[in-house]
């Protein structure tokens, strides 16, 4: 019994300090904010990439697989240029300030760490290959980073104050000039660091070192079967399981899904078996699969508490 109290303490403390941690709520809920987008991304996909030959040749000659293809070159592909200001724009909003111009910087921050490609003719251009999953982790850094800084630099009144009656959007563009102008240098400085380093960039780095091996950590059965289990364990404490995986783990899936995304529009086999949405489905209905408990409750419960619920 002792051990059962200890165990739901430690359990119910490590919980709350993840739910209360500013910085994974800001990931989480930016994260979260992006479904839309990735769903909207996700059935471009699948309508493009359906594999049925007659299907296929009556798109290509309405030109219907193009525009598909523009959705999703627009949002899937693009997903880390999202992150960026949304998970800058929920880190300042918990802090009771101006979101959207946090968010813009989260979205410069993250532009300036990219790298840019070069055309023979010297004509810079962005390439896609940051701007998808690959770049999440470095999209959530930029976000944080530049929400931070923009936090403390507002919160301690450096900014450019107006004067009464000048109009709140005017006011709050003043206002973050002094963030700009701090938080642009900071990335310029990490960006010509990494430059100098075999990792060429920040992404580099970030991706080869970090991103990579955590990846394949959560993309493994064992991982899987852990993960559900861990979840599991907590509610059996009365703690709400699936609220710490959330946090905690998906950062780690979202880019294994959008890599199955890409192979699935290149016609190749998906290369991740554990995704976010694998989660999804071995909890369908609720933790512990309940979808098939609350049928059963519907149609063969005597209670009528049970039927009602």
């Amino acid at each position: 019994m002792k051990f059962k109290e200890g165990f739901e303490s430690w359990i119910s403390k490590f919980a709350s300090a993840i739910q209360r941690n500013q910085y994974m709520q800001a990931i989480s809920g930016g994260l979260m904010s992006l479904m839309p987008i990735m769903i909207v991304g996700a059935i471009a996909s699948l309508f493009v990439g359906l594999p049925y030959p007659p299907y296929q040749e009556l798109i290509e000659n309405i030109g219907l697989a193009h525009l598909l293809t523009i959705v999703t070159k627009l949002t899937t592909d693009i997903i880390a240029v999202y992150a960026a200001f949304a998970i800058a724009y929920k880190f300042s909003s918990e802090n009771k300030l101006d979101g959207f111009s946090a968010g813009m910087f989260g979205l410069m921050s993250f532009l300036i760490l990219t790298p840019l490609g070069s055309l023979k003719d010297n004509t810079l251009y962005l390439p896609f290959e940051w701007l998808g999953g690959s770049g999440l982790f470095v999209a959530m850094i930029a976000g944080l980073v530049s929400a931070k800084v923009y936090t403390i630099v507002l919160k301690k009144g450096l900014y450019i104050k107006m004067p009464a009656g000048v109009p709140s959007t005017l006011e709050k563009s003043f206002a973050s000039i002094v963030p700009g102008f701090i938080i642009a240098p900071i990335m310029l400085i990490i960006t010509a660091l990494f430059e100098r380093t075999s990792f060429g960039s920040i992404h580099g780095f970030i991706f080869g070192l970090i991103q990579t091996p955590l990846t394949k950590l959560g993309g493994s059965p064992v991982a899987f079967i852990f993960m559900i289990l861990f979840c599991h364990i907590l509610w059996a404490f009365g703690i709400h399981g699936m609220s710490i995986f959330f946090a905690v783990m998906f950062p780690v899936l979202t880019p294994l899904g959008l890599q199955n995304l890409e192979a699935y529009k290149a016609g190749a086999a998906l290369p991740n078996v554990l995704t976010f949405d694998s989660i999804g489905f071995a909890l369908i209905g609720g933790s512990g699969a309940t979808l098939g408990l609350v049928i059963a409750m519907l149609f063969n419960a005597k209670s009528k508490q049970y039927k009602t619920i």
